[in-house]
């Protein structure tokens, strides 16, 4: 018996195919000199950052703000701060302020209640559980665009275990089961720790210390088709435009970023 040919599907709407075509763009990391080296992050794919723990939460912090800003679902989960710091180091990176700069001013509070408002970043940290946290999230089905997991130490079962691998054959085969969730959940997944294996990320970011001469960050970026070494400014303004849509931190700094470092009686850092 000749089988039946399978159904049409319904022809995609413009609007349809306009929110699958947004799913393809690369998500910029707020750092133009990993933009110009990586292009940007793409979906369905895993990138490991290895570094010093303050190189690395400056990177991330970053990354979090700019890809929240720009409409993005961002989770940064990490198990040796608390959420609270974590959110006021990707609010400092938004508009450009130390962290502790930020803690005792009152100046930037109408921006940053501005900024909570309309970008989507959610800090996990020790005080919550992140681990099982995270556990519940990759279990859940619950969407999200950008997942950041710091403090990602090798050997550490309780995230592999959060992450949906088996501890057995996770670290002979590292990132199977990120790499799957990845792909599953079309999102840009990215692992950072102090040592970070290799194998099979769409990039290896290796971060340097902080200079306070150069006021830069050392990186060295491996993959598969880009090797290259360079120094990052630590403040490091915000990404060329390249006719994308405007960041909310970009929209906000034309209005009032201006204004900051005389508000906050210094000059503004990352």
């Amino acid at each position: 018996m000749k089988p039946e040919p399978p159904p049409w599907f319904p022809a995609p709407t413009m609007a349809d195919l306009r929110d699958q075509l947004s799913l393809e763009e690369l998500i910029g990391t707020g750092w133009p000199t990993l933009d110009e080296i990586l292009g940007g992050l793409r979906r369905g794919q895993v990138y490991a950052v290895e570094g010093p723990q303050g190189s690395r939460r400056r990177v991330l912090a970053r990354l979090a703000a700019w890809a929240g800003g720009a409409g993005h679902r961002v989770v940064w989960v990490g198990n040796t701060q608390t959420a609270p710091g974590m959110k006021l180091q990707v609010m400092a990176a938004g508009v450009g302020c130390s962290p502790a700069e930020l803690a005792t001013t009152t100046d930037l509070d109408d921006l940053l209640d501005e900024a909570i408002r309309r970008i989507h970043v959610v800090t996990v940290g020790a005080e919550c559980g992140p681990e099982s946290w995270l556990r519940d999230l990759v279990t859940s089905g619950v969407p999200f665009d950008v997942l950041i997991v710091d403090d990602f130490t090798r050997g550490d079962d309780a995230w592999v275990k959060a992450l949906g691998g088996a501890v057995d054959v996770f670290w002979s085969e590292p990132w199977g089961a990120v790499l799957r969730l990845a792909a599953r959940r079309h999102a840009v997944i990215v692992l950072a720790g102090r040592s970070m294996p290799r194998a099979d990320v769409a990039a290896h970011v290796q971060l340097g210390g902080y200079r306070s001469g150069t006021r830069s960050l050392g990186v060295a970026v491996d993959a598969p088709e880009v090797q290259a070494t360079a120094r990052m400014p630590v403040d490091p303004g915000p990404p060329a435009a390249s006719g994308r849509p405007l960041n909310v931190w970009e929209e906000l700094a034309e209005r009032r970023l201006l204004s900051f470092a005389a508000a906050l009686g210094a000059t503004p850092v990352e």
